[in-house]
């Protein structure tokens, strides 16, 4: 029945107006329980299935002035879809619920009356995992008018905080666009976060006896277009919560999907933990691919804003590598990595694709460092090494392979240990668990596959020589301390082969020998990772793609070089936007300056000053403040010097 019920109020009022708690569907994750109605009523559970987080969640859509698709007034199920339902294999997720709604529940009483505008159909899906205390919410709103429908999409909450109504207060989480609601000394918060859309509207207002918002006052507190940051209610009778969007146009019987997070946790800390897993697991999963994403015809790439590569099948669907991020160690038991340090670099505005690669046909870059606990709030250590890490993904049309490289710039005031390293979280085919990696050791290949999948992924380290693989089984809760990823990356040995036994998966870490990287200076590794059927298309991938780092990256030909062997390669990117790498190389140690001026002769950066070993250097130059224009570089060693030329695009 499609019940309004109150309890602990002065008048208790049960009106029975259409059955929606027949049949609804339940999971429990083990820290979140959800329930899904016939007509779309979502509840949040604690973890004990009993104590209730809301009374209602339900979707708002907003269509014309004062017309509203909600809950009480429009919602029901979708004549012939049978209702809620639970999903027995689930693709994406651990647990699944459904339920297909539309507008037509005036249609279904006796006697009929009618049906208020905006029809739609709204498929509604909500997802959980095993022992994470979140949900994703995906709602696919279809437009089943004959004209555009300009959509706002939203939601109603009626929060019922351990069981409780009363005294709630809804707090917005502005940098993490989070609405938290919570109740003076209750055990629990709830959160709620969009995920594929920009939140434009928070608004909560009390709750009142006979409330059930007709469409002009939904269609008031879902569009106030301002994000309210608190709102404490000192009623006993509690309150209800609006999250509203702008407007999407939906075309005639086109849809237009919507996601959000439910969480729940004992503490802010944990509530907005909670979140970030949801946006993880959001991005993962259920995100379109944004720029930068290529795909060469034969294999497809994805670099985020923190450094994740991952790799596609030709069908840029399929996943061979759920993650593939660098490793840099440092002194003893410090490593830079993706899950506790990784974050991109400020200012260098995350992860882009080169419009016009200078090498090869598709070019993705990143620059990430270690300041990701710097940019939480609060603020918490940043963990060393300091170093900052540039990731250049090159492709090149109906390549089975990809070329990576990775500038790594020490960035500590003292030369310092480092130590290259890779961390491959496979999803051979789509699918974690049972994988096999296996040293070809005649190519100096790891090859990582599963059983009867139809495809192999492979790695080979192409500057360095890979002196560490080793093997793990993941484990629920994995992220790698500093002590075990050192150790994991440090073995010096080249495993033979390891098969896991669990569906769970594994992890594989790969390494270079230990360089000394001096205070400043730039060190580039390269690597190569193809796909292919069988083993000899693996390695036919990873040949060519040798062939290509051989032809292309070591035979370069000097911009500049005196008789004593001072060698100035080109500048890499060149064009650039916003930073490059310049390389040289020095017959013997001694004072040197790399400075850059404008063509006015104006000195606008120095970029080394110090005394550097013999051999080959690379420094990074960012001129993120700089105008486009020409720039030349010089660099000066002992009284040898030699100098080059630069365009930076804007």
């Amino acid at each position: 029945m499609k019940t309004w019920l109150r309890l602990g109020l002065t008048l208790f009022v049960f009106t029975l107006v259409y059955s929606d708690m027949v049949s609804a569907q339940f999971f429990n994750t083990g820290k979140i329980g959800v329930g899904l109605s016939n007509a779309g009523r979502i509840r949040i559970f604690k973890e004990d299935d009993e104590t209730r987080m809301t009374d209602r969640i339900s979707i708002l859509v907003a269509g014309k002035q004062n017309e509203v698709f909600d809950y009480w007034n429009d919602a029901d199920s979708v004549t012939g879809s049978g209702g809620s339902y639970s999903v027995e294999n689930p693709l994406k997720s651990d647990f699944e619920v459904g339920a297909l709604i539309d507008n037509n529940y005036n249609a279904h009483q006796d006697p009929p009356s009618d049906v208020f505008p905006p029809n739609l159909q709204a498929d509604i899906r909500v997802y959980g995992w095993t022992g994470y205390p979140f949900v994703i919410v995906k709602v696919a709103v279809k437009n089943m008018e004959t004209d555009t429908l300009d959509a706002r999409f939203g939601l109603e909450i009626i929060p019922q905080i351990d069981g409780n109504y009363g005294f709630e207060t809804t707090k917005y989480f502005a940098e993490q666009k989070v609405a938290s609601i919570f109740s003076g000394d209750a055990s629990y918060k709830i959160g709620f976060k969009l995920l594929s859309q920009s939140l434009t509207t928070l608004k909560t207002i009390d709750w009142f006896d006979g409330y059930n918002g007709s469409d002009a006052d939904l269609y008031g507190w879902m569009t106030t277009g301002t994000l309210e940051s608190e709102f404490t209610s000192p009623s006993a009778d509690g309150t209800v919560t609006f999250l509203g969007t702008d407007a999407t146009a939906v075309e005639p019987a086109a849809a237009a999907d919507y996601y959000f997070a439910v969480a729940i946790g004992a503490t802010d800390g944990d509530l907005l933990s909670g979140m970030t897993r949801a946006q993880d697991a959001y991005n993962s999963l259920f995100a379109e691919k944004q720029p930068p994403f290529f795909n060469t015809g034969k294999i497809g790439v994805g670099l985020s804003n923190a450094g994740r590569l991952r790799i596609f099948k030709e069908d840029d669907e399929t996943r061979m590598a759920d993650r593939i991020s660098v490793l840099v160690a440092g002194n003893p038991n410090e490593v830079f990595d993706y899950w506790n340090d990784a974050d991109s670099l400020a200012g260098a505005g995350g992860a882009f694709a080169v419009s016009e690669p200078a090498y090869s046909d598709y070019e993705a870059i990143v620059a990430i460092d270690n300041n990701y606990n710097a940019h939480q709030d609060p603020p918490t250590a940043v963990y060393p090494p300091n170093v900052v890490a540039e990731i250049h993904v090159l492709g090149w049309e109906n390549q089975n392979w990809v070329l990576v490289r990775v500038d790594v710039t020490n960035t500590e005031e003292a030369t310092a240990p480092t130590r290259f390293g890779l961390e491959v979280l496979p999803q051979i085919d789509g699918n974690y668990g049972f994988e096999t990696t296996k040293l070809l050791a005649d190519a100096k290949v790891a090859s990582i596959f599963s059983g009867d999948a139809s495809y192999k992924l492979g790695f080979k380290f192409l500057s360095h020589d890979m002196t560490t693989l080793k093997t793990i089984d993941w484990v629920d809760g994995y992220n790698g301390s500093d002590a075990d990823l050192f150790g994991w990356m440090t073995t010096g040995s080249l495993e033979a082969e390891y098969t896991t036994p669990s569906s769970d998966g594994t992890v594989t870490f790969m390494s270079a020998n230990r360089y000394n990287l001096d205070a400043g200076a730039t060190e580039s590794y390269y690597y190569a990772v193809a796909i292919g059927a069988d083993e000899a298309a693996l390695l036919n991938g990873i040949k060519d793609a040798e062939t290509k780092y051989t032809g292309t990256f070591t035979s370069v030909t000097p911009v500049a070089q005196t008789p004593s062997g001072f060698t100035l390669y080109p500048n890499y990117p060149n064009p650039f936007n916003p930073s490059t790498v310049i390389r040289f190389n020095l017959p013997s140690a001694g004072f040197t300056t790399v400075k850059v001026y404008n063509t006015l002769g104006q000195q606008v950066a120095e970029l080394v000053n110090s005394t550097l070993t013999a051999g080959d250097h690379r420094v990074e130059f960012a001129a993120g403040n700089l105008a486009a224009g020409t720039y030349l570089y010089t660099v000066t060693s002992g009284s040898s010097r030699v100098s080059g030329k630069m365009v930076l695009l804007k």
